[in-house]
Order: structure tokens, then sequence, then C-alpha cells
């Protein structure tokens, strides 16, 4: 026997008799069995730590996360920094805001929205 037929259990004389198709077989079996004992591995029952993290978690509703941020924006808790507007931008910005107070808001609208996509 060789060393490496030493290492391995006296297997590989065996396994240099078999066909190409045969060895394939049997390092696929031999795969399947690894990644079969790591899976079971990976799926051991969690500890108590980790049982004890899930309870601790707090209890989230539905809409949670949407009422909070609303909430924050009302109350202006997260508002970024004013950024100025400058140069000619900012004089025609304020020309448009001043001028928007020249035209009253009419209680009703007149118009419909066929007549409105006709001009």
């Amino acid at each position: 026997m060789t060393s490496t037929d030493q290492k391995y259990g006296g297997i590989m004389p065996a396994l240099n008799s078999l066909s190409s198709l045969n060895k394939s077989i049997y390092l696929l079996a031999f795969c399947t069995l690894m990644l079969a004992g790591m899976a079971a591995h990976a799926q051991e029952s969690p500890t108590e730590a980790d049982s004890t993290t899930h309870e601790q978690a707090p209890t989230r509703r539905i809409g949670e996360a949407t009422t909070n941020a609303l909430q924050m924006q009302v109350q202006g808790s997260h508002a970024g920094a004013n950024l100025p507007i400058l140069g000619p931008a900012a004089s025609l910005s304020w020309q448009r805001y001043l001028d928007s107070y020249k035209h009253p808001i009419p209680e009703t609208f007149t118009r419909t929205l066929d007549e409105v996509g006709t001009r």
C-alpha cells in the first residue's frame, strides 16, 4: 500500500478500479452526505440566549413606522437645515411668490378636467 492508500484506509484502490460514472456517483453521494450533516448541524435547537432575545424584541404594529414618520414630519424634529436659494433663481422664485397674491383663490372651479386637457 502507498501512503495515500494508508491515509484513506485502503479506499483508493477500490475507487481506482471503478468506472468514471461510478466514481461520479460515489462522489455525489459523499458530497450529499456531507451537506446533509452540515445542514443538520446548522439546525440545532436555539440556546437560551437566543430565545430570550426573541422574547425581548419589541412588537411593532402594522403602520407604526409610517405613523412615526408622519409624526416626525409634523413636529419637525428631524427637519434638515434651511438651504438658501442664491442668485437669479432666488429673485425669480420670490417674484413668483409675490405674484401669486395678485389672483384670488376661487371658491369653486368652473372648468372640468376635460376642458383643462384641451388647452
